[in-house]
This record gives structure tokens, C-alpha cells and sequence, in this order.
């Protein structure tokens, strides 16, 4: 059974390395949530040209205002090219990197400028009589916006690295040496073979975990230990619960596309079928 069910596990490899990939704080994994903010910003810059109009007693156009603040969208774009030229290129030192940073983010913010431009300027003749000169915007662009760009493509690398270094050191200091893993349980500390972790499932807001029929409580999360243990040997099969994959005995279908698996202490675990594409190879 554990050489079968390790060979079904490592027909999994492909697909879960492919998966892993996009769990390393890749830019283009949150596209979506950098959208949403951006579109919510640009709401709030909206709001406030109206409040502004307002108060000073001007004329507010909605197309305009709108038409405006379109140039925070370009961010996304953009940040992914930054995103993808720092990992492409290696600076020696973090000095010199500081520096390279520094002329990409000058570069980004003229390029950055120069498309809203051009964006802004086809638009309103599209939809305006007569349309806005490119130089006004271009200018106004440059002198209203140039700053805060330069700072937002100038940090946020820095806050990238930031994370991703702090997510390490987390990584490094939770796993030593071989396959064991710290848990952490209130102020204790207990040192577990990964190969005796049966399953583990949440009581928030911890993560239970269960080996050699005890239970051991952690502060991280699912997501966390998903990100931490080999992929080959446990797998995430429902949205709180992840299982050792040589500890299972058998399967047995709910006909709804759920399974149960039954564990070696006798332990039933639902599979859901939500997490398919985890699991479903352990089946053929």
C-alpha cells in the first residue's frame, strides 16, 4: 500500500510543483487584489475631485475626473514588468541593486506617464469636442503624479524583498535539519518527524496536528503548513484538513464527488471534491 500510494503521489509532482510556483509571493498571483484596490483608490480620487469642486465652487465632470485617475490602473502592468526585470537581473550588491532600482522605478514613471498620456488623449477625442492636448496632459501628469509614481515603483521592490525575506527566515526557522519541524505550542517547543504527522486539520486559530496519536497545537496556519511540507507526502483535500498521504488505507465515495478516507489509526477524513485536483490521482 505505501509503495502504491507513493507512486500515485509522486504522479502528482508535476502539477503540484507547477502550483507551487505561484505560492512564492508572485506578483501576478494577487493581479486581482492589486485591481480591486486600484479601482477602489481611483473611486476615492474621484470622490474627492467632486468634493473638491465643491468646495472651491468649480465645475466637476464625472468623465473627466474618471478619465484622470485611469492612470493609477497602469500600475498593474507595470509593476509586473518591474516584477519580472529585477528577477531577471542579478546585481552583485544591494547597494548597486538600490541604485538599479532607482533608475528602473525614474524609467517606469516616464513610461508610466507618457502611455496614460497617450491613453488619456485618444480617449477624449473619442468622446470630447474638441480633445485635450497631449502636452497639457503630459505635463500635468508629470508635475502632479511624477513623485508619488517614482515613490510607489522605488518601494515597493524593496517591500517585496522585505516580505519574501521574512517569509524565509519564518520558513528556516520553523524546519530544521532533515525532516523534522518545529511546532510551536503556547511557549514550548516540540521537535516532530515529519514522516510521524498523520493528518492536520484547524481549530481556530490554530492548526491541529496529529502524530503517534497525539495532538499538538500550532499558531500557523493550514495555508502555512501547505506552503512548509513536502508536497509529495501531504496534500491539502479539504479546506481544513491536509493528510499524509502514506498514512491512508482507504477510500470511500460519498456519490457527490467527496470521498472519506479511512487512516491507518482509523481516523475517517472527508476529501472534498473542491480540492480535486489535489487528490483525484490517488484514486486511479
Amino acid at each position: 500500500m505505501y509503495r502504491e500510494l507513493s507512486s500515485k503521489a509522486n504522479k502528482l509532482n508535476t502539477i503540484i510543483h507547477q502550483n507551487s510556483i505561484l505560492k512564492k509571493g508572485d506578483f501576478k498571483n494577487s493581479t486581482t487584489w492589486w485591481l480591486g484596490g486600484l479601482v477602489g483608490f481611483m473611486l476615492l480620487a474621484v470622490f474627492q475631485d467632486y468634493l473638491f469642486s465643491k468646495f472651491q465652487d468649480t465645475g466637476f465632470y464625472l468623465s473627466e475626473s474618471l478619465l484622470y485617475n485611469a492612470i493609477w490602473l497602469f500600475l498593474i502592468p507595470l509593476t509586473i514588468l518591474e516584477f519580472g526585470l529585477l528577477d531577471k537581473i542579478r546585481v552583485v550588491t544591494k547597494l548597486h541593486k538600490s541604485f538599479f532600482i532607482i533608475g528602473l522605478s525614474a524609467l517606469l514613471c516616464l513610461l508610466h506617464i507618457l502611455l496614460f498620456s497617450i491613453f488619456f488623449v485618444t480617449v477624449s477625442h473619442l468622446i470630447y469636442t474638441p480633445g485635450h492636448a497631449f502636452r497639457n496632459i503630459f505635463g500635468s501628469a508629470m508635475s502632479g503624479q511624477f513623485y508619488l509614481l517614482l515613490f510607489f515603483y522605488t518601494a515597493t521592490p524593496f517591500f517585496r524583498d522585505f516580505l519574501n525575506d521574512r517569509k524565509e527566515k519564518e520558513k528556516q526557522a520553523s524546519v530544521s535539519l532533515g525532516d523534522k519541524i518545529k511546532i510551536k505550542t503556547g511557549a514550548k517547543t516540540v521537535v516532530l518527524n515529519m514522516e510521524e504527522i498523520e493528518w492536520i486539520t484547524t481549530d481556530k486559530p490554530y492548526s491541529v496536528l496529529h502524530a503517534n496519536g497525539k495532538v499538538y497545537l500550532d499558531d500557523r496556519s493550514l495555508k502555512d503548513f501547505e506552503d512548509l511540507l513536502n508536497p509529495l507526502q501531504f496534500l491539502r483535500v479539504h479546506r481544513s484538513t491536509i493528510i499524509h498521504v502514506t498514512f491512508i488505507k482507504s477510500f470511500t465515495s460519498r456519490q457527490n464527488g467527496d470521498y472519506d478516507v479511512e487512516l491507518k489509526s482509523g481516523q475517517l477524513v472527508r476529501m472534498s471534491r473542491h480540492y480535486k485536483q489535489n487528490w483525484e490521482t490517488l484514486l486511479h
